[in-house]
């Protein structure tokens, strides 16, 4: 079922839960606000699900882990909260954009989810915050795209980056810290320069918050 382009608005009905032999649907480029539906959920042999550029508020429902989804398309929207671990796990998904929200999680919990097929993710635009994690082994992952540019993220890029991605391609962390929108990022990474610091001595604490709280920085691995 695609409808994109088409000028549609008002909310997507519960009643969709109800198709439930659809493969696709893209409702994207519309005019449509609301949440998304629990009811979504219900379309288990649903393969793709586009519905960016609209006015969708709300968070993303973790029933969407009951579907087939390959590709996930949410971008250009007013959605918020924690991405759900359930769907970053979802075997069949390969493509996640998320771009352009206000999706606010720690990138560590995002890609220690061992999302075992995705192979394109995109939160660029979002508040994902925290730093880019140390893996000591290497990851099992498929990401071969990953953009996380216009976040909060600080710290450095790992020497061992390639642990983290071992298949990546395309790696674009430009813009944090707030670069084009320095109050969305206001206090945030203060706190958690405290958090990730608080185990550091006393006479090292300061220096390690700065470190951490002060964007990217270092060099390229």
């Amino acid at each position: 079922l695609s409808l994109s382009n088409t000028l549609l608005n008002g909310d997507i009905p519960t009643e969709v839960g109800k198709l439930t032999n659809l493969k696709v649907l893209d409702f994207s480029g519309n005019d449509i606000n609301g949440t998304i539906p629990t009811e979504v959920g219900n379309l288990g042999k649903l393969q793709k699900l586009d519905i960016s550029e609209n006015y969708i508020f709300g968070t993303i429902p973790a029933q969407l882990n009951n579907t087939k989804l390959t590709s996930l398309n949410v971008g250009g929207n007013y959605l918020t909260g924690r991405i759900p671990t359930e769907l970053l796990k979802l075997p069949s998904l390969q493509a996640l954009n998320l771009t352009n929200n206000r999706f606010y999680d720690k990138l560590e919990d995002i890609l220690d989810a061992d999302s075992p097929n995705l192979v394109e993710i995109n939160l660029s635009n979002n508040i994902i915050h925290g730093t880019i994690p140390f893996s000591r082994k290497e990851k099992k992952n498929k990401i071969e795209q990953i953009y996380l540019d216009n976040n909060c993220i600080t710290g450095t890029i790992p020497k061992n980056i390639y642990f983290l991605l071992p298949l990546v391609k395309t790696l674009n962390v430009s813009q944090n810290n707030g670069a084009t929108d320095r109050t969305k990022c206001e206090g945030l990474n203060n706190d958690w320069a405290i958090e990730s610091c608080k185990d550091e001595k006393i006479d090292n604490k300061a220096k390690c918050q700065r470190e951490v709280g002060g964007g990217l920085k270092g060099t390229i691995p």
